[in-house]
């Protein structure tokens, strides 16, 4: 944002606040929709936006009567947003944002915003349905457990290649650790 000469606003300059914290830990994203009015929990992502897939999915269920909805993608440490009053916070300045661009959200509870980790809970679910394994799951990895967003139309018609990008719903559950602790083993990466 600027002001009417061109000078760079910030959440300060608009009456809110900076809050630098510093925080080395592994990093999330936050998807906020301001139709939805929810928080989703995605892991971090670096590489080239077009082969987000794990986005390109949880954002294909914001769309009502074919318009795709409004919102905002924030990256935060996973120690911070851990914390309760600073979740807290980053929810309120969320709140805040969607209102002060016209949502009147300004109102509403603070707890009507609570955030999900869809992949995680969906692969609890999964786990619990796999009678919680302890080793290796019979499905791990299995094509029925990819995630596959449903943008092969719109990528052909702008040109883009078909994503080769493979995410299973497997890497958000646990039995991911005892498949990557194996793997380090048999790499003799733990000292026996």
């Amino acid at each position: 944002m600027s002001d009417l000469f061109g000078n760079a606003k910030g959440p300060a300059d608009l009456g809110g606040e900076y809050i630098e914290v510093k925080d080395d830990s592994d990093k999330i994203r936050l998807l906020y929709c301001w139709d939805c009015k929810t928080i989703e929990e995605l892991p971090d992502f670096e590489g080239n936006p077009d082969d987000d897939i794990t986005l390109e999915f949880a954002i294909e269920k914001h769309e009502s009567a074919g318009v795709k909805h409004a919102g905002s993608l924030l990256k935060v440490g996973s120690e911070t947003w851990g914390k309760e009053a600073a979740r807290k916070q980053i929810i309120k300045s969320l709140r805040e944002q969607a209102g002060g661009l016209g949502g009147g959200l300004a109102d509403i509870d603070p707890e009507y915003y609570h955030t999900k980790s869809t992949f995680g809970e969906d692969a609890m679910k999964c786990y619990d349905l796999h009678l919680r394994p302890a080793g290796m799951c019979a499905d791990y990895g299995s094509e029925r457990k990819k995630i596959v967003p449903k943008t092969q139309a719109d990528r052909k018609e702008l040109g883009l290649p078909v994503s080769t990008t493979s995410i299973y719903l497997c890497d958000f559950c646990v039995v991911k650790s005892f498949v990557v602790t194996k793997q380090r083993k048999q790499a003799g990466m733990y000292n026996d």
